[in-house]
């Protein structure tokens, strides 16, 4: 399976085991974040579980060859409309796509979805990007659900589709947070943080947020439970 997952796309997934699951919480060149946020970057790399968490979620991107993903989905990615009289939806930008861990692609969805609405509530606005998480999850396992009669091997049973479906809820909370640490103390940043009149605290409670996703991941068995999180103070 890593070998499968690893041929379709071998030099952009290395870029993405880097940046995303590896160099933020490490001493690397790469990192940079706002000075406001230094204590949390320096926890984040000596906090051992922390890393041993990400340590199994990027040995599940190398090894989990579930679907072709995109790769690098955020909402700039993706288009929304009509076209004679039916709704159209349209993905790209596909460059990173690869066959990896359907909880990937969910992920990272999530992340940016989490991250605007803590842009909103730095801004005292209301936004329903929260929201997002519950629905997307609530299609993408109602349609799968649809679709499991007319899988080819029918020796994995009901049963085995919940707990699928668990892993993949999992799984995908845990790259949202990953995904959210590594645009605040990564790489590449996101614009709905850095362009905030003062973008510390919404950096902070969403580096805080990203940490819970993956320590706590098994734990959020909901949508609901994620939004709980969400409105707590972190």
């Amino acid at each position: 399976k890593a070998l499968v997952a690893a041929s379709v796309n071998p030099e952009l997934c290395k870029i993405t085991e880097d940046v995303v699951l590896s160099e933020p919480y490490i001493e690397h060149e790469h990192n940079h974040w706002h000075e406001g946020v230094d204590d949390l970057a320096a926890a984040f790399r000596a906090d051992a579980g922390l890393r041993t968490e990400v340590a199994d979620l990027r040995h599940r991107f190398m090894t989990g060859a579930q679907a072709l993903l995109h790769g690098d989905l955020h909402t700039g990615s993706i288009m929304v409309g009509e076209r004679e009289g039916a709704h159209v939806v349209r993905v790209f930008d596909p460059e990173f796509s690869f066959v990896g861990p359907i909880g990937f692609d969910l992920g990272l969805y999530w992340a940016n979805a989490l991250v605007s609405e803590e842009r909103a509530r730095a801004l005292g606005t209301s936004s329903d990007h929260g929201d997002q998480l519950g629905l997307s999850w609530e299609s993408f396992e109602t349609e799968f659900r649809r679709l499991w009669p007319t899988r080819v091997d029918t020796f994995f049973d009901d049963a085995y589709l919940d707990r699928f479906l668990r892993g993949v809820w999992t799984e995908s909370l845990g790259y949202a947070g990953t995904e959210i640490i590594r645009r605040i103390i990564g790489f590449a940043h996101l614009t709905d943080l850095t362009t905030l009149p003062d973008p510390v605290p919404a950096s902070r409670r969403a580096l805080l947020l990203g940490r819970e996703l993956i320590v706590r991941r098994a734990e959020l068995t909901s949508p609901d439970a994620v939004r709980d999180l969400v409105g707590s103070t972190l």
